[in-house]
């Protein structure tokens, strides 16, 4: 801006209104704000100083007469002289006390909204600071009944909370000829401030009354500074002194402004809201609309409901704003598809997490999570739709080159050049030569496979006309060429869905690693925001300190009595504050998580269903098996024939024979056997198939079927009529036919127990759902894929990597990983990493039927000198088996073991150990949970005098009472010195 203009007037009825040009400049500004407002009698001098701020001669209008120049608040924004990347906003408001306005209230709805907007808050007086001074700044006083803090009890006293977010105060007294000395001794500006808001002893009214503008203003503004500006010149020249050159103003007057300028900049804080979040100039225009609309009406402005209503805004406006960063990258993106999906998959994730920190940066207070998640949802909307064009972009380009490699085929065609014999050779061998250039070509484009699919379809009815007309080929060929067609195309359809499985598959891991940043954001977002919120806390009760402090020193014992009660309520908030905040936190993270396992667990169905249509047509019907994994695969193949004929056929890897099984010599009745298998080391995607050797014949009777699927023939009963259901009784499922079967797997190891749940953090909690395992039941049922409804996830618990998982069927929990805790699921576990520590515990005994009493009593053992368990030791070793756990970090967590019954613990936190690093905050305490602060102290050894231990001492008292006091012990492990002595070797 070249110069200001004005952000706040009055209207014809005497109501504030915000000028919407202003709110058009600052709507622009996404920098943070200095703001700086200056307020005073009017014709003090005020708009000099915001002149100089904007490091300019003229700028806010400088009246010569009786009248106030500025009406209203005028506003003027530059960038700011020290500080990179800010804004430094000034506002000149309105002469307080003009006798043409005659209404208190208006100066006094002037002097609070720039309270309200500000981060540094000038008054501007002239001559001294005495009794007349303070009183004509009777505005601070009315404060408290023109803002509150919170929109609930709103009779309720809640200025104790102003300090968190008033500005800091300068007062700048202009045209001062006095000494500065209090008794006959020189001093400073801000003493000579101090003395002159020192408070009187007594009870009168008079005292009350004196003391009252005072006591507010060392409430308010604990941050207070002083600047004392002599006169500027001659003073017949003081009406002109916008267009005075600097050599006609008093150099003392210049000196003292051009130290005023350098504090401001140097000392002006950021504007910040409650909770410590950063005001941009967009912001700075909301709240000023807010503000002026909330006074004109009639009420009162809260700090709370304008904080809950630029959220609002804020985290709209910063949804769009992430939306708009995403897309603009993928829309760049869109101009190179088509692309490899992975590509795709990589520029998402990194837009992504461009998003959500553009998002991260700009949202406050979404502590549900609603904005955040309505950004989720639209870039999945939007990467869906993107995938969409990826994928028309490719299918157009494989369709080009396929319709460009197969022209001369097709010309051919038209041309009836495979209309005669040995036409169909020829024409597959063609098709043979386009589909392999065709993969050399477009081997990474996401819909080759598909298409390639649709092409065939469509060249197998050229190609079985052309089959029919092939005179070359007798009817058995003709029938032989069909199936080995039919072979192919059903391989190329098993290929294609396999594509589409992999595409899934690198679409969930792209998922999987964009919520890994997302929540990581989301960490740094609430953790920095519980430190602003820490911070502004601290400030606020330091401030109050040194407030009670100088009451004491001063003597006013009365008062400072009656601030600590005022102290301890402010701890109190500030601490229920924390806690509502911690935990609001938590219900986000966990509603991100669960989201995020919903939506997995939605293509992880998906992932499933196409697993099993894969698998079904690698069954018995297709005759084609394809490796959905890399490892061994073992097949076997049978062939029968009758007559003369030799029968024959190969198991085939990837087109080349492997193993062949083959007889030509008649046995009994003329009939011919052979079998053959073999075990083959597989990648992903290879395809094994039987193939019938040319000239030889197998007999088939419709009931023999090849296992490649991994089914195998069985014999047994059959049974109908069956339901299952659920052990809490919620869910029934009625059962297809039950087929009986000798060979039912009961292995119990991977049967997941309370106990296993329990010792995983993100399990802990559906631990309960689990039943304990029984050992006596019986395994004999088994439910197949053929019941999907069963094995469908309803809902999902994840952890750290390579931990194990849960998910919620309609049956109940299943745990995915090493779920044994040892035989029989019990707790032996041995740990390479951080174990946990050996405990010893006594083994009970029992007396056989042929102990007789005295048999042993001089037989000596191992354990003689050892002491036995107390009923504490055991309690303790309870205690830590049953709480023990480790946490996502791998390391083991261990409960404190407090004695039964409790003794509460006394809050013993003696001082501020926060703002000197000595000590972090401790996550939030939940109801009925103790405070006990661990004193330590420095121990020195005498031969390393330059070193120092720090001991924690857990049997310092308060009140009589030591962590130690309420603490188990545990046992003692070592061994007695009498133990050790007797065996010893002498």
């Amino acid at each position: 801006m070249d110069k200001p203009i004005c952000l706040i007037d009055t209207e014809s009825d005497g109501k504030l209104c915000v000028q919407q040009s202003a709110l058009q400049i600052l709507q622009q500004i996404q920098q943070p704000v200095v703001v700086v407002a200056v307020v005073g009698l009017y014709r003090t001098g005020k708009s000099y100083l915001m002149n100089r701020l904007a490091e300019k001669q003229t700028g806010f209008a400088l009246g010569s007469t009786v009248e106030s120049k500025t009406k209203g608040i005028w506003m003027w924004c530059v960038p700011h002289p020290t500080k990179a990347g800010t804004t430094l906003v000034l506002l000149d408001t309105e002469g307080l006390g003009d006798v043409n306005k005659g209404d208190s209230k208006h100066d006094t709805n002037i002097f609070c909204l720039a309270v309200l907007l500000s981060s540094t808050l000038v008054y501007n007086s002239r001559g001294t600071i005495d009794n007349r001074a303070v009183e004509e700044l009777q505005y601070i006083t009315e404060l408290t009944e023109c803002i509150k803090v919170k929109s609930s009890d709103e009779d309720a006293d809640d200025s104790s909370e102003f300090v968190k977010f008033f500005p800091s105060f300068i007062w700048a007294v202009r045209d001062f000829t006095l000494e500065l000395k209090i008794d006959g001794k020189d001093a400073t500006v801000n003493e000579y401030l101090e003395f002159a808001l020192k408070l009187k002893h007594g009870t009168s009214r008079n005292v009350m009354e004196y003391n009252f503008p005072r006591e507010c203003i060392k409430k308010f503004f604990p941050s207070r500074m002083c600047f004392i500006f002599p006169f500027p010149t001659a003073p017949e020249k003081v009406s002109g002194l916008d267009s005075l050159n600097p050599a006609d103003l008093s150099f003392e007057f210049l000196k003292v402004t051009d130290n005023f300028c350098k504090f401001v900049f140097h000392d002006s804080n950021v504007k910040k809201l409650k909770d410590g979040i950063t005001v941009t100039g967009r912001v700075l225009g909301q709240l000023a609309k807010m503000y002026v609309d909330t006074i004109s009406s009639g009420a009162v402005p809260c700090l709370e409901n304008a904080v809950i209503a630029m959220s609002m805004i804020e985290n709209e406006s910063a949804v769009k704003e992430g939306l708009k960063v995403y897309q603009s990258g993928m829309e760049k993106l869109k101009d190179s598809f088509p692309m490899e999906l992975k590509e795709v998959s990589s520029e998402h994730q990194c837009l992504s997490s461009a998003a959500t920190q553009t998002f991260m940066k700009l949202s406050f207070r979404d502590t549900d999570g609603k904005y955040l998640k309505s950004l989720e949802e639209n870039i999945n909307k939007l990467f869906d739709g993107y995938l969409c064009q990826n994928e028309q972009a490719s299918k157009r380009r494989c369709e080009d080159l396929l319709s460009s490699l197969s022209t001369p085929m097709m010309e051919s065609l038209k041309q009836g050049f495979y209309a005669k014999s040995g036409g169909y050779d020829l024409f597959c061998k063609y098709l043979e030569d386009i589909v392999k250039k065709y993969n050399s070509q477009a081997n990474k484009e996401v819909k080759a496979v598909e298409v390639l699919e649709e092409f065939l379809k469509q060249k197998s009815v050229d190609s079985e006309a052309i089959l029919q007309a092939d005179k070359k080929l007798t009817d058995k060929e003709k029938k032989i060429m069909k199936e080995k067609e039919k072979a192919a195309l059903l391989e190329q359809e098993v290929k294609a869905k396999e594509e589409k499985q992999r595409q899934l598959e690198e679409k969930m891991e792209a998922e999987r690693q964009s919520n890994e940043e997302r929540m990581r954001q989301m960490k740094e977002k609430m953790d920095e925001e519980m430190k602003l919120q820490r911070e502004e806390a601290e400030r606020a009760m330091d401030s109050k300190l040194r407030e009670q402090a100088d009451l004491l020193e001063k003597g006013f014992k009365d008062k400072a009595d009656r601030m600590s009660q005022e102290i301890e309520e402010f701890k109190r908030r500030n601490v229920e504050a924390q806690s509502n905040r911690a935990s609001k936190f938590a219900v986000m993270l966990d509603n991100t998580n669960r989201r995020h396992e919903q939506y997995m667990g939605m293509m992880m169905q998906q992932h499933e269903e196409r697993m099993m249509a894969i698998r079904q047509m690698n069954a018995h019907s297709s005759g084609v098996f394809t490796a959905p994994l890399r490892g061994a695969y073992m097949f076997r193949v049978s062939v029968f024939g009758f007559g003369g004929i030799a029968a024959a056929a190969s198991i085939d890897k990837n087109g080349k024979s492997v193993v062949i099984a083959h007889d030509n010599q008649p046995q009994a009745q003329d009939r011919l056997n052979s079998s053959n298998g073999v075990v083959l080391l597989l990648e992903v995607g290879d395809v094994v198939y039987v193939r019938l050797w040319s000239g030889h014949r197998i007999y088939d009777d419709q009931n023999n079927h090849n296992t490649f699927s991994g089914v195998t023939k069985t014999a047994g009963r059959r049974a109908t009529g069956f339901t299952i259901e659920s052990l809490d009784g919620e869910m029934k499922v009625k059962l297809p036919t039950l087929i009986e079967c000798n060979n039912m797997p009961d292995d119990r190891a991977e049967i997941p127990t309370p106990d296993a749940a329990h010792w995983h953090t993100h399990l802990k909690h559906i631990a309960h759902s689990i039943p304990p395992l029984d050992p006596e039941a019986q395994i004999l049922l088994l439910l197949g894929r053929d019941i999907l409804q069963v094995h469908k996830v309803r809902e999902q618990r994840n952890g750290p990597n390579n931990a194990p998982y849960a998910q919620r069927l309609d049956l109940g929990w299943v745990v995915v990983g090493d779920v044994c805790l040892g035989a029989v699921h019990s707790v032996k576990e041995k740990f390479d990493a951080k174990p946990l520590p050996e405990i010893s515990l006594a083994c009970d005994t029992f007396i056989s039927d042929d102990y007789a009493i005295g048999d042993t009593i001089f037989e000596r053992s191992k354990d003689d000198n050892k002491v036995g368990l107390s009923i504490e030791d055991r309690r303790f070793l309870d205690i830590m088996h049953k709480e023990m756990f480790m946490d996502e970090s791998n390391s083991w967590v261990a409960p404190l073991p407090f004695r039964t019954p409790r003794q509460r613990l006394p809050n013993n936190r003696a001082q501020n150990i926060f703002n000197r690093d000595h000590a972090e905050a401790a996550p939030p305490l939940r109801e009925g949970q103790d405070c006990w602060y661990l004193p330590k102290f420095g121990v020195y050894h005498p031969q390393k005098p330059g070193q120092i231990r720090v001991v924690f001492d857990s049997s310092a008292q308060t009140q009589g009472i030591s962590l130690n006091d309420v603490l188990l012990s545990g046992p003692d492990l070592n061994n007695s010195l009498l133990g050790v002595v007797s065996e010893g070797s002498w």
